[in-house]
């Protein structure tokens, strides 16, 4: 299943739809130019997310880091874990498997909390005890069997266990920043000041200025312009409104800013790219 937008709610969280609820496990397609904003963006969600690359380069933001995933390799997202991507050459494309941790028993859930992987992802390179967590995966996403889903999803968990880098989780995505993104997603098309968006969670300016940095590696104005950019791609792509209006209507100050800015980050012009 190929998606173009991916359904995120306000506090980033990804909506993720299963063919049978009964069994939340699903595998997607993912070419990353076809998206609608023309990359993955930050979101994250509750479930575990395998990724294998299939095709081309990949440049992954996970959890405030930044890797180059190539074909053949792949990437274990834990839950809560706020994550972006790139595409580095243009038939970049991954499948990911998400599935409910929660299938896992109790028990055993505890077991990986304590014993699993110190940080809240795992590079999955192409040898070792990794190549074969590549190929269980892989195995997993081409059945449409429970039980052998199942089985595999119990594989990839004891292989993480017994091999990642052992130590407490890293933490996953500090809910203050849910909040603060949360608040810009509602408040984006208005005028957003730094005192406001410090007074959400009880912060600084200058503590909010570090959070942002050290989650997202750029400050919460930066943060705005990418996601207003994000939003004109969208009414670019679906709507015959006038570029001036779409600046409005997004929070620009003037349509001559919002276009400077538009052509910066995507090398066109947004009438240009209406027309596409």
């Amino acid at each position: 299943m190929q998606r173009r937008n991916i359904p995120i709610n306000p506090f980033g969280q990804e909506q993720v739809l299963y063919d049978n609820p009964e069994f939340p496990s699903i595998v997607y397609n993912t070419l990353i130019v076809a998206n609608s904003v023309g990359y993955i963006p930050l979101h994250w969600h509750d479930e575990w997310q395998m990724q294998i690359v299939e095709a081309g380069s990949v440049e992954m933001h996970v959890q405030g880091d930044v890797h180059t995933i190539e074909a053949g390799q792949g990437l274990w997202i834990h839950s809560g874990v706020v994550h972006e991507a790139y595409a580095l050459t243009d038939d970049a494309r991954y499948r990911c498997w998400n599935i409910q941790p929660d299938l896992l028993p109790r028990f055993l859930r505890q077991c990986f909390e304590q014993r699993g992987p110190k940080h809240g992802y795992v590079l999955l390179t192409d040898d070792g005890w990794q190549q074969e967590c590549l190929a269980i995966i892989a195995h997993a996403m081409a059945s449409d069997d429970e039980f052998t889903i199942y089985d595999d999803f119990v594989k990839v968990a004891h292989l993480l266990c017994t091999h990642a880098e052992k130590g407490v989780t890293k933490p996953a995505f500090d809910e203050r920043l849910k909040e603060l993104l949360a608040y810009i997603h509602i408040h984006y098309t208005e005028k957003l000041t730094l005192d406001e968006l410090a007074g959400v969670v009880y912060l600084s300016t200058s503590e909010t200025i570090r959070l942002f940095k050290k989650s997202l590696q750029m400050t919460p104005f930066q943060y705005i312009l990418k996601y207003r950019l994000e939003k004109s791609r969208e009414l670019l792509q679906h709507t015959d409104e006038a570029v001036t209006d779409i600046a409005l209507e997004i929070g620009f100050s003037s349509a001559s800013y919002f276009i400077q800015k538009f052509k910066e980050a995507y090398d066109i012009t947004p009438k240009q790219f209406q027309m596409l």
